[in-house]
């Protein structure tokens, strides 16, 4: 009996893993949209992290929001990035936003967050830092 019990267990496992599937080519493109933006913007090269915001971004964040990049840029600019780093734990796209997962770090504080970032056409267009409950 446990001769049959291991292959269809090992069938089912195999059928819901190919149904979770890999991220499509486009969720992988806005996937790296938002990693490339990360990673500038943790190297502290602003012009660069700019370069992947729509025009009419909308930032969210729990201390504030920016509209437009060369706001947000103004403003990271003048705070030297707000001294905040992100280690990005998670990114996947759930309902066609790339939902990252990470542990915010402040001058004085640490806290897991999540960010929901909307891309379209390769540019992001609304970033929403979420803190946890």
């Amino acid at each position: 009996m446990k001769r049959k019990t291991i292959p269809l267990t090992l069938l089912i496992f195999a059928f819901l893993l190919g149904a979770c599937g890999p991220a499509s080519d486009s969720d992988q493109a806005m996937i790296a949209v938002v990693e490339n933006f990360q990673t500038a913007n943790k190297a502290g090269d602003w012009e660069k992290a700019a370069s992947y915001l729509a025009e009419n971004v909308v930032w969210e964040t729990p201390t504030g929001n920016v509209t437009g990049r060369d706001n947000w840029l103004a403003a990271v600019v003048k705070d030297n990035g707000g001294g905040i780093f992100e280690d990005v734990q998670n990114r996947y796209v759930k309902d066609n936003k790339v939902i990252v997962e990470m542990i915010v770090t402040g001058p004085d504080f640490q806290s897991p967050a999540t960010a929901e970032v909307v891309v379209e056409d390769g540019k992001i267009q609304r970033y929403t830092v979420i803190p946890p409950d």
